[in-house]
């Protein structure tokens, strides 16, 4: 007798968006680069709503939606779906505890070339300067690639590739007022 633990198709199968190559170059450097570590703060579209202080962490896990965030764009917490995540290293020395998770349409791009994909966020009920944290799942929903050293974010779009601008202005202030939110 024998069994069979897995099955591969013999023709290789490909992510959706593979086939457009994302590269960066010289042509991409901005004019001025200030000197240490930014951030890359982005203003994405959710669910209808233009916002101006999305943080996209690539090093994250999750992506998170703080409580305000979810008030602001009119929905409730009874909305939310059951989470049961618990994570660490939003808030220093602290656990955190997801109030649920909803699922929303989030787009990048102009009004000419943009891409939107459902997002799935985890709630969670304390405050923060930004309103998301973009982790690893939405940089892999929207094949994106960062240029942390530019502030930039490529990806495909319909109309070829999108580059999404980080503000180091934003976050900057982002930044500073972020300490302030751990110390309370």
């Amino acid at each position: 007798m024998r069994s069979l633990n897995a099955t591969v198709p013999k023709i290789r199968q490909y992510v959706r968006w593979s086939e457009v190559p994302v590269h960066w170059s010289r042509d991409d450097h901005p004019e001025h680069i200030p000197d240490g570590y930014y951030a890359m703060v982005v203003c994405p579209v959710i669910h209808g709503y233009e916002f101006s202080k999305c943080l996209m962490d690539g090093g994250s896990s999750l992506n998170i939606m703080y409580v305000e965030t979810l008030t602001k764009l009119g929905l409730t917490k009874t909305q939310l779906r059951h989470s049961a995540v618990t994570f660490y290293g939003v808030v220093p020395g602290r656990q955190a505890k997801s109030l649920g998770s909803i699922t929303l349409k989030v787009a990048f791009g102009s009004e000419e070339n943009y891409r939107e994909e459902p997002i799935t966020f985890e709630v969670v009920p304390f405050k923060s300067t930004y309103h998301v944290i973009f982790g690893r799942l939405a940089f892999h929903s929207f094949h994106a690639r960062p240029c942390y050293i530019y502030n930039q974010l490529k990806m495909p779009g319909p109309d070829g590739i999108i580059i999404v601008y980080g503000s180091f202005r934003k976050a900057k202030e982002c930044k500073d007022r972020e300490a302030t939110f751990a110390e309370a």
